[in-house]
């Protein structure tokens, strides 16, 4: 894993889940714990993504297994392309829920406390 997907899928969650948990002490709780749930849901959207594209990607190996050898590159490209349409998907929403988490950590920075 490089270091980009090593932010992105782990530290950055992390980092945002503290500032989360500092900004909803500060803000009196309610509501704000939102900008806690939202990383770890990111987090977790990137595993089952992850885990999607496992699954596809094997299922696409295991079905040209026994196809005719002139076939086999079209359908695991076939097959290939769709397992990665799970990763796209699943870091398009992890990415969107830490954004949120962001500002709703900025806003509750910048806001004056309870």
């Amino acid at each position: 894993m490089g270091c980009a997907g090593l932010c992105l899928g782990g530290l950055l969650p992390l980092f945002l889940m503290g500032w989360g948990v500092w900004v909803a002490r500060r803000q009196g709780g309610g509501a704000w714990w939102t900008a806690v749930a939202l990383p770890a849901l990111s987090f977790l959207v990137t595993l089952a993504g992850i885990g999607i594209t496992t699954l596809g990607m094997t299922q696409a190996f295991q079905s040209v297994a026994a196809e005719d050898e002139a076939d086999k590159a079209r359908l695991l490209a076939g097959g290939i392309t769709s397992a990665m349409g799970a990763t796209a998907i699943a870091l398009f929403g992890a990415l969107l829920l830490l954004l949120v988490a962001f500002v709703l950590c900025l806003v509750g920075t910048v806001k004056a406390s309870k």
